[in-house]
């Protein structure tokens, strides 16, 4: 799996094939997606649009008490 991060674009890239796209300005309103969907409860907060572009990077964690274990993973700036 690849994450590419330019900016407010992310895309994701698995077995080299892209998988998910998103441009976070898109997200102006902190309760719905663009669509006017609403977000699910524990996603609501700060618009995606106003988020930072820099800081630190996180790694998602447990899942319903499930492990998870990350291997090889590498960081380059662009």
């Amino acid at each position: 799996m690849t994450l590419t991060a330019q900016g407010p674009k992310i895309t994701v890239l698995l077995n080299g094939e892209v998988v998910n796209e998103i441009d976070l300005t898109h997200w102006k309103d902190g309760k719905l997606n663009p669509d006017g969907s609403e977000m699910p409860k524990w996603l609501q907060g700060k618009p995606w649009a106003e988020m930072p572009r820099k800081g630190r990077i996180g790694f998602q964690g447990r899942h319903v008490g499930a492990g998870i274990e990350f291997r090889k993973v590498k960081l380059l700036r662009l």
